[in-house]
């Protein structure tokens, strides 16, 4: 009998329209990646239902279409996690719907009320019970009383006994995440703190996502976190994307006799439509810095760097937004609000500036990052 069993994860994947015929994985990914046992990855955007609007959110809404889902189950995944904050962009419906293309196969972390988003799967592979569970940090969608649509909370009041109790009830207790600030390096020290949490609560693994480029790697008691996986496929055009952002990792992890062995980095780039494995030496090495970069001697003074960055090339900008205020006015934006005024138009969309600024105030990594922010220009602990 073959006592050995490798478990795959795979980050973000949101397809903006048809996939690539062929697929969307290279066949080197591919053949590694059917080669283990239970394969998962984050849907990170619902199958929108006919008719379907989007929700009013800051951010972004979008969609992905049918063939997507298709093309990922004919793949090979068996688990799909949608705890992550655009499931919900274009409401129950489309939510529902995206449930739907998953029903041969198994879906964790949102749901049509509570029980349902943080629901535990449970799969029994070669006599060992494993238990997954999903989570992400609070956003627009997430399911917060008993009858409500959306995804698992992690900071849930009820959060903790959900993990103890499906701990309970398997060998080997596998945690997603879907939580941090967009596109830095490092994970903001809560997080840190709250991932090694579930660890103290039963998790065996905490595989995370939602950054959009990969950060390290943390053993903590002996089980890994693994911070961001960056994005598996991810579709994005804009100039300001990440210097990363094509690029992450996937991870095996590795049981025998029923024990732990460990784990593997897969690193992977996505290049013309399709997910290849990455032997870019800039990256690997990049890899390896990312690990570094959270050891005690360096961590703090990177976290305080980037936290000053993001207020100036993005906080203040958001603050101000949802505020109504503009600091940054060139000649032809100051005539072009002149004229608004003049013909009694409002300046800003005032339907968007409520949810901005829930988004800056309630959404864990903004308010987080914020507060070290002004602890650090303040002087003071938070």
């Amino acid at each position: 009998m073959d006592n050995c069993i490798a478990l795959f994860f795979a980050g973000d994947v949101f397809a903006a329209g048809e996939p690539h015929e062929k697929g969307i994985i290279g066949e080197e990914l591919l053949k590694k990646m059917n080669s283990h046992d239970f394969r998962s990855c984050n849907f990170e955007a619902p199958v929108k239902a006919a008719g379907s609007e989007p929700v009013l959110k800051a951010g972004p809404a979008i969609f992905q279409r049918e063939s997507v889902a298709k093309v990922l189950v004919d793949a090979g995944f068996d688990l799909f996690n949608i705890a992550n904050n655009h499931i919900m962009d274009f409401g129950v419906k489309s939510l529902e719907n995206t449930i739907s293309m998953f029903k041969n196969v198994h879906v964790i972390g949102a749901g049509l009320n509570f029980t349902e988003a943080n629901k535990n799967v449970v799969k029994e592979i070669k006599g060992v019970k494993f238990s997954f569970l999903a989570f992400a940090e609070w956003g627009f969608g997430a399911s917060t009383g008993p009858e409500m649509p959306g995804f698992a909370w992690i900071n849930s009041p009820c959060a903790d006994q959900i993990i103890v109790d499906a701990k309970r009830n398997c060998d080997f207790l596998i945690v997603q995440a879907h939580a941090g600030v967009e596109e830095i390096d490092l994970p903001l020290p809560e997080w840190r703190r709250r991932f090694k949490k579930l660890i103290e609560l039963g998790a065996d693994a905490v595989i995370c996502h939602h950054p959009h480029v990969p950060q390290g790697v943390e053993i903590y008691r002996g089980k890994p976190i693994f911070y961001s996986l960056g994005n598996f496929y991810f579709d994005y055009n804009g100039a300001d994307k990440a210097e990363f952002w094509d690029y992450g990792y996937c991870v095996s992890l590795k049981f025998e006799n029923a024990r732990y062995k460990g784990f593997e980095i897969i690193a992977h780039r996505k290049k013309d439509g399709v997910v290849e494995v990455c032997a870019d030496e800039k990256f690997l090495i990049r890899l390896l810095k990312l690990n570094e970069m959270l050891s005690e001697s360096v961590y703090e003074q990177k976290m305080d760097e980037i936290v000053e960055w993001l207020w100036q090339n993005r906080y203040l900008k958001f603050y101000n937004d949802s505020l109504g205020v503009k600091t940054d006015f060139t000649f032809f934006e100051t005539v072009k609000l002149m004229i608004k005024k003049f013909m009694g138009i409002p300046a800003y969309k005032q339907e968007i500036q409520g949810p901005l600024l829930c988004h800056n105030l309630a959404i864990e990594s903004h308010r987080w990052a914020v507060q070290r922010y002004c602890a650090l220009k303040g002087g003071f602990l938070y």
